[in-house]
C-alpha cells in the first residue's frame, strides 16, 4: 500500500521515471508481498504448535496426577502388612515407592518450569507432598524393624560377646527405642497392623536394652587377666576366659543377668586396676623419647648435659614420683604392686643419678680449667692426680651416654650411680685441698682476701708470666692500677689510676721467686711504702727551695697533698705565735692565692 502511494506521487510530479527504477520497484513491491506471506504463514504455524504443547503438557498433567493417585492407593496398602516376618517384602516395596516419589518430585519440576515458559501458574500438586509424609511413617517402621532383626542377630549369635563395642551397641539401641516410641504414636486405630508391629518392637527393643548392662561389663577391657574369669566363671557357674566364643543369647539363656550386680563389682574393680596400669604404661612410654641432651665442653674433648634437659627430667620425675606413690597407696593396684615398686625404684634411681650428674659436672666445669694449669699441678700434685683419674672416668661415661643418649638405655648402667657418687667425694677432696692451698696463699698474702677464688686461680694458674697479675691489682692495692715491668720481668715503678708514676727504690725481680706470686707482691707492697716514703721526703726537702707551682707539678698527688697538710700546720702555728689574729689573717689571704693557683693549673693542664 505504502509502495503504491508512493509510485502515485510521482506519477503526479513531473519527474520522469526511468525503466530500471520501475524494474527496481517492482521487484519491491514482489518481495514485500512474499514476506507478508512467510509471516503469515509462520503465525499460523508457531500458534498450532503452541496448541500441541499446552495439550501435551494438559495430557501429561492430567497422567501425573493418576499416577499420584496410583501412588498413594500403593502407599495406603502397606496397611496390610501385619507381621514383622514380612520386614523385606515391605522394605522392598518401600524402597521402590521411595524411588518413584523421587522420580516424581523430578517430573513436577520439570512440568514447572515448561509451566513458567509458558506463562502458565505453576502447579503445587498436594498430592505428591501428601504421599511423601505418608510413606515416612511406614519407612522409619519398616527401617527399625530390619536394623532391630540384624543387630539383634548379629549381637545375640552372630558375634562373640567380647567382640561387641559396648558405647556402639547402647547408642544404637537407645535410637531404636526413640524410634520405636514415636512409631506407637504415629500409627493410629485405623492402621492396626503397624500400630501392632510399632508396639511388638518397643517391646522387643526394651526387652533386649535389659541387656546391655550386662555388655558392658563383660566388655570391659580391664578384664583381662585370668584371675578375673576365674571370678566370673564362678559366679555364673560356666566356664568363661576372654578367648572362649561366648555369645550373648547363651548368656541370656544361662540368666546371667540376674547376677549383674556381682558381675559388675568385679567388672568395676577391674577397671579401676586397668587404669593404674594404663598409667603406669603411659608413664613408662613419657621416657620413651626423652634424651640425655649433651653438648661439647670447650677443648676438652668431652661433654657436658644440657640445662634443658635436667629441667625437663626433673619436672618429669616429681610428676610421676607423686603419681607412683599416689598408685601405690590404692587399693586397686594390690595386684601389681611389685610392678609399682620395681617403677618406683627405678624412678629414685634416675633421680640419684641426675642428682649426683648435675653436682659431678658443676664441679667438674669449675676444676677442670684448673687443673688444665700446669703450674697448678705442679703446686698441687696430688690433688691434681687424683683429679685426673675422675676427669678420665668423667670423659668415659660421657662418650658412652653420647653414643646411646636415651635416658631409658642410660639409666640401665646400674654402676652409673656408684660411678658419680665416688666421683663426687673425690672431687670433694680436690676442691678442699684447693680452699686449703688458696687459703694458704692468702695467709701468705692478706691482700688475696680482696680476690675472688677465681681470680686468685687465674693468676696462680699463670705464675710463668707475672704480668698477667696486672688486672687484679686494683682489687689488692687501692691506689696502684699497673706495675712497671721490663722485658726481663723485673719490676721498677707503679702507675695510679689517673696516670702518676712512681719509681720504685729497688727494683723487683719476678722471676726469682719461681712462681711464688705472693712473695714478689709482698715485695711490690713493700716497694711501694718506701718508695711513697722517699717520694714525700724529697717532696718536703724541695717545697721550701722552689716555686709551689713548678712543685706541684712536678710531684705525684699524694706527696703534694701530704706535704702541703704537713706545711699548711706548721705555717698556721708559726703565724699564731708571731702575729696571732693578724697573723691568721695574712696566712689566710696566702692561702687564698694558692687555691686560685690550683684552680688555675688545674683548668689549664687538665686533660679534656
Amino acid at each position: 500500500k505504502d509502495l503504491t502511494e508512493w509510485l502515485f506521487m510521482l506519477y503526479s510530479t513531473n519527474h520522469k521515471i526511468s525503466e530500471s527504477d520501475l524494474s527496481r520497484i517492482s521487484q519491491t513491491s514482489d518481495q514485500v508481498k512474499r514476506i507478508m506471506e512467510e509471516v503469515n504463514n509462520n503465525e499460523d504455524r508457531i500458534r498450532k504448535e503452541r496448541d500441541d504443547l499446552e495439550a501435551k503438557l494438559r495430557k501429561r498433567k492430567h497422567e501425573f496426577s493418576d499416577n499420584l493417585d496410583k501412588i498413594v492407593a500403593q502407599i495406603d496398602r502397606l496397611k496390610e502388612f501385619s507381621s514383622p516376618l514380612q520386614s523385606k517384602d515391605a522394605n522392598d516395596i518401600i524402597d521402590a515407592l521411595n524411588k518413584t516419589l523421587n522420580d516424581y518430585q523430578a517430573e513436577m519440576n520439570d512440568i514447572n518450569q515448561k509451566e513458567e515458559l509458558i506463562g502458565w501458574q505453576p502447579t503445587e500438586f498436594p498430592k505428591l507432598a501428601e504421599a511423601v509424609a505418608a510413606l515416612k511413617p511406614y519407612d522409619q517402621l519398616w527401617k527399625l524393624v530390619k536394623n532391630f532383626q540384624t543387630y539383634h542377630s548379629q549381637w545375640t549369635k552372630e558375634k562373640v560377646i567380647f567382640k561387641l563395642d559396648p558405647e556402639f551397641v547402647e547408642k544404637e539401641t537407645k535410637m531404636m527405642l526413640s524410634t520405636a516410641r514415636k512409631m506407637t504414636t504415629a500409627f493410629t486405630k485405623a492402621t492396626p497392623h503397624p500400630l501392632s508391629i510399632a508396639n511388638k518392637m518397643l517391646q522387643e527393643i526394651t526387652a533386649f536394652s535389659q541387656h546391655i548392662p550386662l555388655v558392658r561389663c563383660l566388655c570391659n577391657p580391664g578384664l583381662n587377666k585370668p584371675y578375673h574369669w576365674e571370678e566370673i566363671s564362678a559366679i555364673g557357674e560356666y566356664p568363661m576366659t576372654r578367648d572362649k566364643e561366648v555369645y550373648l543369647k547363651t548368656l541370656i539363656e544361662l540368666e546371667f543377668y540376674t547376677k549383674l550386680p556381682k558381675l559388675e563389682e568385679i567388672s568395676d574393680f577391674a577397671s579401676k586396676e586397668y587404669t593404674n596400669e594404663k598409667i603406669l604404661e603411659k608413664m613408662k612410654n613419657d621416657w620413651a623419647e626423652i634424651v640425655c641432651e649433651l653438648k661439647p665442653w670447650k677443648d676438652t674433648g668431652t661433654f657436658a648435659v644440657s640445662g634443658n634437659t635436667v629441667d625437663e627430667v626433673q619436672q618429669l620425675l616429681d610428676d610421676q614420683m607423686v603419681k607412683t606413690q599416689t598408685m601405690k597407696g590404692s587399693p586397686y593396684a594390690k595386684r601389681f604392686e611389685n610392678e609399682i615398686k620395681e617403677w618406683e625404684e627405678w624412678l629414685k634411681y634416675t633421680q640419684d643419678v641426675f642428682e649426683y650428674w648435675v653436682k659431678v659436672q658443676s664441679v667438674w666445669l669449675y676444676l677442670e680449667p684448673v687443673f688444665a694449669s700446669e703450674d697448678i699441678m705442679k703446686q698441687m700434685p696430688t690433688e691434681g692426680n687424683k683429679f685426673r683419674e675422675v676427669d678420665a672416668s668423667w670423659k668415659f661415661v660421657m662418650s658412652k651416654i653420647n653414643a646411646n643418649p636415651k635416658v631409658t638405655e642410660v639409666m640401665k648402667n646400674k654402676k652409673l650411680l656408684d660411678t658419680f657418687k665416688e666421683a663426687h667425694e673425690a672431687l670433694d677432696q680436690v676442691q678442699k685441698g684447693l680452699n686449703d692451698y688458696l687459703e694458704t696463699k692468702r695467709k701468705a698474702f692478706p691482700r688475696f682476701y680482696f680476690l675472688s677464688s677465681e681470680e686468685l686461680l687465674e693468676i696462680l694458674s699463670e705464675t710463668k708470666d707475672p704480668t698477667r697479675v696486672q688486672p687484679h691489682l686494683k682489687k689488692c692495692f687501692e691506689g696502684i692500677n699497673k706495675i712497671q715491668f721490663d722485658e726481663l720481668k723485673k719490676i721498677h715503678g707503679m702507675y695510679s689510676s689517673e696516670g702518676e708514676y712512681v719509681p720504685f727504690v729497688n727494683e723487683i725481680d719476678a722471676m726469682a721467686a719461681r712462681g711464688a706470686v705472693e712473695q714478689w707482691l709482698i715485695q711490690v707492697e713493700d716497694a711501694m711504702v718506701v718508695s711513697v716514703r722517699e717520694v714525700i721526703e724529697k717532696s718536703f726537702e724541695d717545697y721550701p727551695k722552689k716555686k709551689r707551682s713548678d712543685w706541684v707539678l712536678n710531684r705525684c698527688g699524694q706527696s703534694v697533698l701530704t706535704v702541703s697538710m704537713t706545711y699548711w700546720t706548721y705555717e698556721t702555728e708559726r703565724a699564731i705565735k708571731e702575729k696571732g689574729a693578724q697573723g691568721l689573717k695574712e696566712y689566710l689571704v696566702t692561702c687564698e692565692n694558692m687555691v686560685s693557683m690550683g684552680f688555675y693549673y688545674y683548668f689549664f693542664f687538665r686533660d679534656d
